[in-house]
Protein backbone atom coordinates (compact mmCIF):
# COMPACT_ATOMS: atom_id res chain seq x y z
CA UNK A 1 0.00 0.00 0.00
CA UNK A 2 1.27 3.46 -0.80
CA UNK A 3 -0.18 6.86 -0.02
CA UNK A 4 1.12 10.27 -1.14
CA UNK A 5 0.01 13.82 -0.36
CA UNK A 6 1.44 16.85 -2.12
CA UNK A 7 0.56 20.49 -1.78
CA UNK A 8 1.67 24.08 -2.19
CA UNK A 9 0.72 25.92 1.02
CA UNK A 10 2.64 29.01 -0.17
CA UNK A 11 3.38 30.08 -3.73
CA UNK A 12 7.11 29.35 -3.35
CA UNK A 13 6.81 26.30 -1.08
CA UNK A 14 5.94 22.74 -2.14
CA UNK A 15 5.65 19.91 0.38
CA UNK A 16 4.92 16.24 -0.09
CA UNK A 17 4.68 13.24 2.17
CA UNK A 18 4.71 9.60 1.14
CA UNK A 19 3.90 6.52 3.22
CA UNK A 20 4.42 2.94 2.03
CA UNK A 21 3.57 -0.31 3.81
CA UNK A 22 4.91 -3.61 2.51
CA UNK A 23 3.79 -6.88 4.06
CA UNK A 24 5.27 -9.75 2.11
CA UNK A 25 5.47 -13.41 2.89
CA UNK A 26 7.16 -15.79 0.49
CA UNK A 27 6.80 -19.54 0.62
CA UNK A 28 8.27 -22.14 -1.68
CA UNK A 29 6.52 -25.40 -2.51
CA UNK A 30 8.97 -27.80 -4.12
CA UNK A 31 6.36 -30.58 -4.38
CA UNK A 32 5.32 -29.24 -7.79
CA UNK A 33 8.87 -29.33 -9.15
CA UNK A 34 10.18 -32.94 -9.36
CA UNK A 35 13.64 -31.78 -10.50
CA UNK A 36 14.36 -30.10 -7.15
CA UNK A 37 15.18 -32.28 -4.16
CA UNK A 38 13.01 -31.39 -1.17
CA UNK A 39 15.59 -32.90 1.19
CA UNK A 40 18.78 -31.16 0.02
CA UNK A 41 17.48 -27.76 -1.05
CA UNK A 42 17.68 -24.84 1.32
CA UNK A 43 16.86 -21.27 0.48
CA UNK A 44 18.08 -18.22 2.32
CA UNK A 45 15.51 -15.51 1.66
CA UNK A 46 17.88 -12.85 2.97
CA UNK A 47 20.28 -13.40 0.06
CA UNK A 48 17.58 -13.81 -2.59
CA UNK A 49 15.47 -10.83 -1.64
CA UNK A 50 16.75 -7.46 -0.47
CA UNK A 51 15.55 -6.46 2.98
CA UNK A 52 12.60 -4.15 2.46
CA UNK A 53 11.16 -1.98 5.19
CA UNK A 54 7.69 -2.82 6.39
CA UNK A 55 6.98 0.90 6.85
CA UNK A 56 8.58 3.78 4.98
CA UNK A 57 7.81 7.48 5.35
CA UNK A 58 9.41 10.20 3.21
CA UNK A 59 8.73 13.91 3.54
CA UNK A 60 10.14 16.60 1.27
CA UNK A 61 9.86 20.38 1.23
CA UNK A 62 11.23 22.55 -1.55
CA UNK A 63 11.27 26.33 -1.62
CA UNK A 64 11.92 28.62 -4.56
CA UNK A 65 14.44 31.27 -3.55
CA UNK A 66 15.46 34.40 -5.46
CA UNK A 67 17.38 33.99 -8.75
CA UNK A 68 15.62 30.64 -9.50
CA UNK A 69 17.50 28.84 -6.71
CA UNK A 70 15.67 25.84 -5.26
CA UNK A 71 16.25 24.71 -1.65
CA UNK A 72 15.25 21.15 -0.70
CA UNK A 73 14.98 19.35 2.64
CA UNK A 74 14.05 15.69 2.84
CA UNK A 75 13.45 13.35 5.78
CA UNK A 76 13.10 9.57 5.57
CA UNK A 77 12.15 6.88 8.08
CA UNK A 78 12.28 3.15 7.41
CA UNK A 79 11.10 0.62 10.00
CA UNK A 80 10.42 -3.07 10.29
CA UNK A 81 13.48 -4.15 8.31
CA UNK A 82 14.62 -7.71 9.06
CA UNK A 83 18.36 -8.28 8.65
CA UNK A 84 20.26 -11.55 8.86
CA UNK A 85 23.49 -11.57 10.87
CA UNK A 86 26.07 -12.93 8.43
CA UNK A 87 28.59 -13.80 11.18
CA UNK A 88 27.11 -17.29 11.51
CA UNK A 89 25.79 -19.77 8.97
CA UNK A 90 22.00 -19.64 8.66
CA UNK A 91 21.90 -23.23 9.95
CA UNK A 92 23.70 -22.26 13.18
CA UNK A 93 21.63 -21.87 16.37
CA UNK A 94 23.53 -18.59 16.92
CA UNK A 95 22.15 -17.11 13.69
CA UNK A 96 19.16 -14.89 14.39
CA UNK A 97 17.52 -12.28 12.18
CA UNK A 98 17.17 -8.90 13.87
CA UNK A 99 15.13 -5.77 13.30
CA UNK A 100 16.44 -2.45 12.12
CA UNK A 101 14.82 1.00 11.89
CA UNK A 102 16.40 4.29 10.96
CA UNK A 103 15.74 7.86 9.90
CA UNK A 104 17.82 10.25 7.83
CA UNK A 105 17.64 13.88 6.75
CA UNK A 106 19.10 15.45 3.62
CA UNK A 107 19.59 19.08 2.55
CA UNK A 108 20.21 20.32 -0.97
CA UNK A 109 20.18 23.31 -3.27
CA UNK A 110 19.87 23.60 -7.05
CA UNK A 111 21.04 26.82 -8.71
CA UNK A 112 21.19 27.85 -12.36
CA UNK A 113 24.64 28.94 -13.49
CA UNK A 114 24.33 29.41 -17.27
CA UNK A 115 21.38 29.02 -19.65
CA UNK A 116 20.52 25.28 -19.35
CA UNK A 117 23.25 24.44 -16.84
CA UNK A 118 22.67 24.01 -13.11
CA UNK A 119 24.75 23.10 -10.11
CA UNK A 120 23.33 20.89 -7.38
CA UNK A 121 24.96 20.61 -3.96
CA UNK A 122 23.90 19.15 -0.66
CA UNK A 123 24.46 17.02 2.40
CA UNK A 124 23.07 13.50 2.76
CA UNK A 125 22.47 11.93 6.17
CA UNK A 126 22.85 15.34 7.82
CA UNK A 127 22.50 13.95 11.37
CA UNK A 128 25.18 11.29 10.65
CA UNK A 129 22.88 8.37 11.53
CA UNK A 130 24.48 4.91 11.49
CA UNK A 131 22.21 2.41 9.76
CA UNK A 132 22.28 -0.81 7.75
CA UNK A 133 20.42 -1.95 4.64
CA UNK A 134 22.35 -5.25 4.78
CA UNK A 135 23.71 -6.69 8.04
CA UNK A 136 27.45 -6.15 8.41
CA UNK A 137 27.60 -3.47 5.69
CA UNK A 138 26.93 -0.02 7.18
CA UNK A 139 25.61 2.73 4.94
CA UNK A 140 27.54 5.97 4.53
CA UNK A 141 27.50 8.47 7.34
CA UNK A 142 27.18 12.18 6.66
CA UNK A 143 28.43 12.98 3.17
CA UNK A 144 28.18 15.82 0.71
CA UNK A 145 27.81 16.02 -3.04
CA UNK A 146 28.14 18.47 -5.92
CA UNK A 147 26.63 17.79 -9.35
CA UNK A 148 26.86 19.83 -12.53
CA UNK A 149 23.96 19.28 -14.94
CA UNK A 150 23.39 20.40 -18.49
CA UNK A 151 20.07 19.93 -20.26
CA UNK A 152 20.37 19.19 -23.99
Amino acid sequence: MEFKVQGTPLSRLTVDANYAHINRAITYDFADNPVVSQNTTTINLFTILPPLPKNKVVGTASIRLPHQVLGIISARYEGGITLQDTTYATTSPLSHPFGESFGTMDLGVIAPIYKRMTVQAGIKNLLDRSYYDVAGYPEEGRNWFVNLRYQF
